[in-house]
């Protein structure tokens, strides 16, 4: 159970009829012209995609340091945008990147999602500068934070999305099956449904019985809908709180990301790339802004829906950055912005 810290879980895949004789024909009455009462077929519109879609978790690991046990928050983004069909199977492709694992290391990863049955295969890591290199290499892995469900389900020869035990509160016993870096024996119990986390779950109890430890712990997963084609983890969490493996979804969003050359035509052109956030501060998307955009985003974000923005606050604001000064805000009775202090 050690092992569930190994970097995810995947390998990233390249992407990369006649008819015969019969009778004589036959004589065929007049042909009549178009009833006009008569409605054409309608095409319904083309069902649209769940992708892109921004899945990030926040997962806390306990680690000694100088003999003391010390709390470090690790962050898992996974960017799942383009739909292809590998080896004849629909999936889904895009990139994972994992922060705060401390001292630089390889970052990103290409991820692969099959939608059949969640199969999720990665690259090994690579800085971002690799990315646009053909390098990546598929690279084994003890566990999956995305699809954790069905990676136990695959390793035991089951399909996870379509098994019977969304619909049973019976437990399950998976034999002999190599998760969490070892082989073990785990019974799968069907709970309830919950709503502690980001989104709506189901949650299951995993007991894992391995040959020198075993683990009590509670899953809760995305239901599978139209709009959502993947059980993807909402939170995972040892039964009782303490000990084992525990991470949570933090967001989830239809959001793609730039490309490296959108990026550095956005930086040439003396712009940033921002985050664009909804009313509840999810992000929506990332948009390249010059300095003025930024500084009336800024502005807008700092006082309420009514107040208006004024151009000459915005361009004080703009002046202060190019100066590589911080700005501080004046405010007047209704808390709307009336000045910008640059010191």
């Amino acid at each position: 159970m050690k092992k569930y810290l190994a970097i995810l879980v995947l390998a990233f895949l390249l992407f990369g009829c006649t008819g015969g004789g019969g009778q004589p024909p036959q004589q065929q009455p007049p042909a009549q012209p178009p009833s006009t009462n008569q409605t054409p077929p309608v095409t319904p519109p083309p069902k649209p995609s769940p992708f892109p879609m921004k899945i990030v978790y926040e997962m806390v690991q306990g680690t000694m340091q100088g003999g003391i046990l010390v709390n470090q928050t690790i962050e898992i983004t996974y960017w799942l945008e383009d739909e292809k069909n590998c080896s004849a199977r629909a999936s889904v492709l895009g990139l994972a990147t994992m922060q705060g694992v401390g001292g630089g290391g390889q970052p990103y990863a290409k991820v692969t999602v099959y939608l059949d049955n969640g199969d999720v295969v990665a690259s090994n890591w690579q800085q971002e500068s690799d990315l646009s290199f053909d390098t990546a290499k598929p690279q084994a892995a003890d566990i999956d934070f995305l699809l954790l469900m069905n990676y136990i389900f695959n390793s035991a020869g089951k399909n996870f999305m379509n098994d019977p035990i969304w619909n049973s509160t019976e437990p399950i016993i998976l034999k002999e099956v190599n998760v969490f870096g070892s082989e073990s024996n785990i019974s799968i119990t069907k709970l309830s449904e919950s709503t502690s986390g980001v989104v709506p779950c189901t949650e299951f109890s995993v007991v894992v019985r391995g040959t020198t430890s075993s683990e009590q712990l509670i899953a809760c997963v995305a239901r599978i809908t139209d709009t959502n084609p993947l059980p993807y983890i909402v939170y995972l969490k040892p039964k009782g709180g303490e000990g084992g493996p525990n991470w949570k979804l933090k967001s989830v969003g239809k959001v793609k990301t730039l490309t490296q050359q959108e990026w550095n035509t956005c930086n040439q052109q003396g712009g940033s790339v921002e985050s664009i956030r909804d009313s509840n501060n999810c992000i929506t998307e990332y948009k390249c802004m010059s300095l003025k955009e930024r500084a009336e985003m800024q502005i807008k974000n700092s006082q309420g829906p009514d107040c208006q923005v004024s151009q000459q606050i915005v361009d004080a604001l703009a002046t202060c950055w190019e100066q590589q000064k911080n700005a501080d805000f004046e405010r007047g009775n209704q808390g709307c912005v009336t000045a910008v202090r640059c010191p």
